[in-house]
């Protein structure tokens, strides 16, 4: 069930013209992250979440349930 608060659901809007899975994925592969079966995984064990990447984190979690483990984001 979509949880994604307002403030997210306008960022994502406002950064990739909707809602929807298509552009918070896209940026977040465009970065090395690597996606299968709605598990994200950083690019490497050393890399820096970005307030970009940890948006688009958070609304795919939020909002399309994917999961993230939570304990590598410094």
């Amino acid at each position: 069930m979509p949880t994604a608060s307002d403030e997210l659901r306008a960022k994502m809007r406002e950064r990739f013209g909707g809602i929807d899975i298509i552009g918070p994925q896209g940026h977040l592969l465009a970065q090395g992250y690597t996606i299968d079966h709605g598990f994200i995984t950083l690019p490497s064990p050393i890399h820096r979440v970005t307030d970009s990447e940890g948006d688009c984190i958070d609304f795919l979690c939020d909002e399309w349930d994917y999961a993230f483990p939570l304990g590598h984001i410094a």
